[in-house]
C-alpha cells in the first residue's frame, strides 16, 4: 500500500483510478491502522506542544490527526480530504518562511495525494447521489441506445413516454410504451423483453406498456413534449 501511494506522487493516471483510491480508504479503515494513527497523533502533538517549533512532529501529528478522525468516521470524507489538501497549502507556505530542507514539502506532497484519493474516492458517491435525487439517468446506459432496442422488437411499432432512473445506487427502473400493431397473446413476449433490459443495459425494472395502433386514439402521453 505504501509502495503504491509513492507511485501515487510520480504518477497521475494512478492516482485516478477509482480501485486504487477504494483500497487506500480501505486500508485507513483498518483497525489497527486506526489505533496506530490514534498513537502517532497523540504523540507528535504531545511532542509539539511540550517542545514549540519543532515543527517535524506537528506536521506528521496533524497529518495522522486528519486521517485518524477520517478513518473514526467522526468526519465526513469530503471534508477529511479538502483539509488534508489544505493542510498542504500551509506547509508549502510555511516552508517558503522557514526552509526545512524540504521535508514541509514532501508533507506537503503526502497530504496532498491522500486528500486527492479521499475526495475522488468520494466523488462517484456524491455523483450517484446527486443523480438519483434528481432522477437521471444512471451512467453507463445510453437512452438512445435503449430506444433503438426497444423500436427494433418484432411487431413494434413505435417507442415512447420511455422514462430511466436510478431507484438506488444499483438498481435501475424503466418504464415505456410500447405501440404494436397486435398484441401479444401471452406474457412471454414481456419477459423476454425485460430479460434483454436486464441483460444488455442493466435494468432490473422495467414496466412496459403495450398499445395497439389501430389509430382510434392516440396515447395522452404519446407527444414528446409530455413526460
Amino acid at each position: 500500500m505504501l509502495r503504491l501511494m509513492f507511485l501515487a506522487l510520480l504518477s497521475p493516471a494512478i492516482l485516478a483510478e477509482p480501485a486504487f483510491a477504494n483500497r487506500v480508504q480501505g486500508f485507513l479503515a483498518d483497525p489497527t491502522v486506526l489505533f496506530l494513527l490514534f498513537v502517532l497523533a497523540t504523540t507528535c502533538l504531545y511532542i509539539e506542544l511540550a517542545h514549540p517549533g519543532a515543527i517535524v512532529p506537528g506536521v506528521i501529528g496533524a497529518l495522522a490527526l486528519i486521517l485518524f478522525l477520517f478513518s473514526a468516521g467522526s468526519i465526513q470524507p469530503n471534508w477529511a480530504g479538502l483539509a488534508l489538501m489544505l493542510l498542504a497549502i500551509v506547509l508549502l507556505a510555511i516552508d517558503v518562511r522557514a526552509p526545512t530542507h524540504g521535508f514541509l514539502t514532501v508533507s506537503a506532497l503526502v497530504s496532498l495525494v491522500i486528500g486527492a484519493v479521499i475526495v475522488w474516492g468520494t466523488w462517484g458517491l456524491l455523483r450517484e447521489s446527486i443523480n438519483l435525487s434528481m432522477d437521471a439517468v444512471p451512467a453507463g446506459i445510453d437512452p438512445h441506445s435503449v430506444e433503438n432496442y426497444l423500436a427494433n422488437l418484432e411487431g413494434v411499432t413505435a417507442v415512447h413516454d420511455l422514462h430511466i432512473w436510478a431507484m438506488s445506487t444499483t438498481e435501475v427502473a424503466l418504464t415505456v410504451h410500447l405501440v404494436m400493431e397486435q398484441a401479444p397473446r401471452n406474457d412471454l413476449f414481456l419477459h423476454n423483453v425485460n430479460d434483454s433490459l436486464r441483460d444488455r443495459f442493466g435494468i432490473g425494472h422495467a414496466t412496459t406498456q403495450i398499445e395497439c395502433g389501430s389509430g382510434e386514439r392516440d396515447c395522452r402521453q404519446a407527444p414528446v413534449h409530455v413526460v
